[in-house]
């Protein structure tokens, strides 16, 4: 099976469509203020009576490539944070090759 390697920008795309799908809107993107191009970090809100839902998290889809360093939810917000997987197979053979 080939893994595809997803981009920042389509990993932050899949996060959007997923909270928008349920009622959340994008309120803060870090993602221009950030020097580090493996990172997304995202706060979401939404208008829902009784603020955000945090079972949400739980079904939160997974993207290649990609894992959930951060997230809280208060009030009405949802802050999440996703880093990209390093490869530690590939640093272990390029250590081995390189010394």
């Amino acid at each position: 099976m080939k893994k595809v390697d997803v981009s920042v920008e389509e990993a932050k795309q899949i996060l959007l469509d997923f909270f928008e799908s349920d009622g959340y809107y994008l309120w803060r993107d870090n993602l221009e203020q950030s020097d580090n191009k493996n990172r997304i970090s995202l706060l979401f809100e939404t208008s829902k009576r009784d603020g955000a839902d945090i079972r949400l998290l739980q079904y939160l889809p997974r993207i290649e490539g990609w894992s959930l360093s951060d997230s809280s939810v208060h009030d009405s917000n949802i802050f999440i944070e996703m880093v990209k997987k390093e490869n530690h197979f590939r640093k272990y053979l390029f250590k081995l090759l390189h010394i």
